[in-house]
């Protein structure tokens, strides 16, 4: 079938992808879903850091009860800047998070449909990006859970596989930077999740080199041909790297100076969230949480109907790249399936330095999913027309049901300060800390100024300055603060931010306001907050939240990265305009 006869195909998911965005386009939010809150607020704190002139943030000046948090340093900010946009276009911080999950809903099918189809043809893409829309767990992930970052997620992981795919079989320089970008997109939307899928990708690169290079005759032309497309793929994983440098460097580099015994500990051990081999079948929808044992409330089925076209696909006639996709995404769905079984905590206790992070088994599911729905197209490859649009309404009908949201208002009231500071008192891993803090704040007076209806225009510690010290705040934002004082002898200049890599402090001019000199930051307290050593007599004192050498660099090897993904398009460009044939 020609190329322009797969727009329709690509239409068709998107029409039959509508119904499952209703709830975002019904009045009011699912506030009691488990993240939904974190979505909307970490949308508020990253404007905050946008309305002060910062293009990429890092630091949230709010989070831990107004003392702050590197929270955009360490986890991926696609999604807020997704938000962010639509935000500084006149919507609310709640309708951009809705906005923002609609848009992943529906970019995600198109995404799936177009790997399935460079696989097995548009009939084959449009059930398989059916499906990965309608996924029991993809619906709970936006209803549910509104977990935004995943969401996003789930838009670039089968681009990601897409891209690789073809790196890996005939690599091109336009190739190399797409798979790149859409490397970067999934490392920019969830790092977490990116690691894990990073390592599932080099395995299914590793099966489809093999598979390549045996396609030659004789041993030094396989070597040659693996050799070749491993360094193009290895190529590419390096650029999408480059590209994410500001963001991926500083994660990498920085993340040991913040505390996670909070998120892998207690109820966040993975121990307690094994699911039983039942609840994968188990029908049944709810709208609460993971619990130990077999009592949960949170939905952990498969999906009947992508399971019955997933063991449909095992007898489905296809070509040989065909058969061995479907043997490599079968051994995906077998093995993640498994290890979220409590059967498998023996591999998880060999394999924890890599599995922890993942927090919840069940959180699996990601990957167990996007493997069933690309065997779900699998399965209607070769079928016609009528059988494909059959097949995708029967998917949109068996999981529709569940395409419901729990509407309710906000328990913390609108969206403000003092709901930020009321929530993060309701939910304790709001109150993220650097490895400064040795005490995890539960309240501050910052917070109590916001629940009053106040205004907090200095984060200056009054209550430990010395007697006889003026202090007076010329300005404060949320990257940092400009303070003027007189005092007769040195004393400490005490801050209510939290310490953290990037924070400095310098003395100037009162008249000037130039620089005189640095000053040196000494974590303090309990609560590691920013204390400044200042000398006697008239001067202005500015703390300021500044990137550091990581930061730096990273966003050198961004532009580095984005300029030679530019060259690579161009220079396909001007192969497709001589008609260069792809080797």
């Amino acid at each position: 079938m020609s190329r322009r006869w797969d727009w329709p195909y690509a239409l068709l998911v998107l029409l039959l992808s509508v119904p499952a965005i209703g709830p975002t386009l019904n009045p009011g939010y699912w506030w009691g879903a488990h993240d939904a809150r974190h979505s909307v607020y970490f949308l508020f704190e990253f404007d905050r850091a946008v309305q002060d002139g910062v293009l990429w943030p890092r630091w949230s000046p709010d989070f831990a009860f107004g003392y702050g948090y590197p929270f955009f340093n360490i986890y991926g900010p696609l999604s807020s800047f997704v938000g962010e946009a639509l935000h500084l276009m006149g919507l609310s911080f709640v309708d951009a998070v809705k906005v923002v999950f609609a848009l992943s809903v529906l970019a995600s099918g198109l995404a799936m449909c177009g790997f399935v189809r460079h696989v097995a043809g548009p009939r084959a893409g449009v059930v398989a990006g059916v499906a990965y829309v309608y996924l029991p767990y993809h619906l709970a992930d936006v209803y549910v859970r509104a977990a935004l970052a995943e969401s996003v997620a789930l838009v670039w992981l089968p681009l990601v596989f897409w891209g690789f795919l073809a790196v890996s079989t005939v690599p091109t320089p336009g190739r190399v930077a797409w798979a790149a970008l859409a490397y970067t997109g999934l490392l920019l939307s969830h790092n977490g999740l990116t690691v894990q899928a990073t390592f599932v990708l080099g395995a299914f690169v590793a099966c489809v080199l093999a598979w390549r290079s045996f396609e030659e005759k004789g041993w030094p032309a396989r070597a040659r041909t693996a050799l070749r497309l491993g360094v193009a793929a290895g190529s590419t994983l390096a650029l999408g790297m480059a590209v994410g440098g500001i963001f991926l460097l500083p994660w990498v580099l920085e993340y040991k100076y913040v505390r996670t015994d909070q998120w892998l500990a207690g109820y966040y051990s993975y121990r307690e969230h094994f699911v039983q081999w039942w609840q994968l079948f188990d029908p049944r929808w709810g709208f609460g949480v993971s619990v130990p044992g077999p009592d949960d409330t949170f939905p952990f089925q498969l999906g009947v109907v992508p399971l019955l076209l997933g063991v449909a696909a095992l007898w489905v006639p296809l070509d040989l790249w065909g058969r061995r996709m479907r043997l490599a995404f079968v051994a995906l769905f077998v093995l993640f399936t498994l290890l979220m079984l409590e059967q498998a905590a023996p591999a998880w206790s060999v394999l924890g330095p890599l599995l922890s992070p993942v927090q919840f088994p069940w959180r699996l599911l990601v990957f167990a999913g996007f493997a069933l729905a690309f065997l779900s197209g699998l399965a209607l490859a070769r079928a016609p027309d009528s059988a494909v649009l059959a097949a995708s309404l029967l998917v949109v009908t068996a999981s529709y049901p569940y395409v419901q949201a729990e509407i309710r208002p906000p328990a913390e009231g609108p969206v403000s300060y003092a709901g930020l500071m009321r929530f993060q008192q309701s939910a304790g891993e709001m109150t993220g800390s650097s490895i400064w803090v040795r005490e995890i704040p539960t309240w501050s007076p910052l917070a109590e100024v916001w629940v009053r209806g106040g205004e907090v225009t200095s984060r200056v510690d009054y209550g430990a300055l010395p007697k006889g010290v003026q202090v007076a705040s010329r300005w404060a934002n949320s990257q940092g603060e400009l303070v003027e004082y007189r005092a007769e002898h040195p004393f400490r200049l005490a801050f209510n931010i939290a310490y953290y890599p990037g924070w400095r402090a310098y003395l100037l001019d009162p008249e000037t306001e130039e620089v005189v000199r640095p000053l040196e930051i000494v974590p303090h307290g309990t609560l590691g907050h920013i204390r400044v050593e200042v000398p006697a007599g008239h001067h202005l004192v500015l703390v300021r939240f500044e990137d550091t050498r990581p930061r730096r660099v990273g966003k050198v090897l961004s532009l580095v990265g984005l300029l030679i993904v530019g060259a690579l398009l161009l220079l396909e460009a001007r192969n497709r305009r001589k008609g260069v044939p792809r080797r």
